[in-house]
C-alpha cells in the first residue's frame, strides 16, 4: 500500500478539519463561558483550568482520529480504482474502474467474470457498425466475439446488459480474460466500470 496525498486528498481533509474546529471550538469555548461564571462564583480555579485543559486534549484526540479515519478511508477507496484499457476492433480504449465486491456477474458458459462498462466511456469511440451492435446486442458487423444478451436481477427488478468479449482487457496494464458488459440506459455514478472482486 502507498500511502500519498493528492491535492484532492488534502483538500478534502483540510475541510474535515475545519467541520472539527468549527464545531469543538464552540463547544469549547462555550465551556470557557461556563468555567469563567462557575469561578466567579468561587470554585477552585485549578480544577477548572485541569478540566478546561481535558476538554481541550479530548478534542485533539478526537479530531486526530477523525482525520485518520478519512485518511484511512481515502487510501482503501483508491486502492480499489483501477485504470481499465480495451481493445475493440485494433483500437484501445481506456478509462476508470472501480473493484466493486458486489459485482458477482458471472457469463454461464465461460464462467468468467463481467465487467460492467459505462457506454458513454467507449461509444465515441467505437465506429457505427459497433455502436450499432452494442445497441442492438447483434453483430452484423462481425468485430465483437460472443456478442450477447446477459440477463440479471437486482434489489430494483431485472435488467439487462450487451456483454461480448474483448479482443484485450487490462487492468492496471495487466491483462484479463473477461466479458465487457455494457448498459445502454443505466449508467454507473462516479467510475467509467466495476469490476467484481472475481476479475482481479
Amino acid at each position: 500500500m502507498i500511502f500519498l496525498f493528492k491535492v484532492n486528498h488534502i483538500s478534502r481533509l483540510l475541510a474535515y478539519l475545519a467541520i472539527f474546529l468549527t464545531f469543538y471550538g464552540g463547544i469549547f469555548a462555550l465551556q470557557t463561558v461556563l468555567l469563567v461564571v462557575i469561578n466567579q462564583k468561587g470554585i477552585n480555579y485549578i480544577s477548572n483550568y485541569y478540566l478546561l485543559c481535558q476538554i481541550g486534549f479530548d478534542f485533539i484526540v478526537f479530531a486526530f482520529v477523525q482525520l485518520f479515519a478519512e485518511y484511512k478511508h481515502i487510501v482503501l477507496t483508491e486502492n480499489l480504482v483501477k485504470t481499465c484499457t480495451i481493445t475493440i476492433n485494433r483500437k484501445k480504449i481506456s478509462f476508470s474502474g472501480f473493484v466493486d465486491t458486489g459485482n458477482q456477474l458471472i457469463e454461464p458458459k465461460t464462467h468468467l467474470g463481467i465487467v460492467v462498462v459505462n457506454f458513454d466511456a467507449i461509444k465515441k469511440q467505437i465506429d457505427k457498425q459497433i455502436y450499432a451492435d452494442i445497441v442492438l446486442s447483434t453483430n452484423s458487423s462481425g468485430k465483437l466475439n460472443n456478442i450477447g444478451r446477459f440477463k440479471y436481477s437486482t434489489i430494483a427488478g431485472t435488467n439487462y446488459l450487451t456483454i461480448f468479449r474483448p479482443e484485450q482487457f487490462y487492468v492496471d496494464a495487466k491483462p484479463l480474460d473477461c466479458f465487457v458488459g455494457i448498459s445502454v440506459t443505466n449508467q454507473i455514478q462516479n467510475y467509467d466500470a466495476l469490476l467484481g472482486a472475481n476479475c482481479i
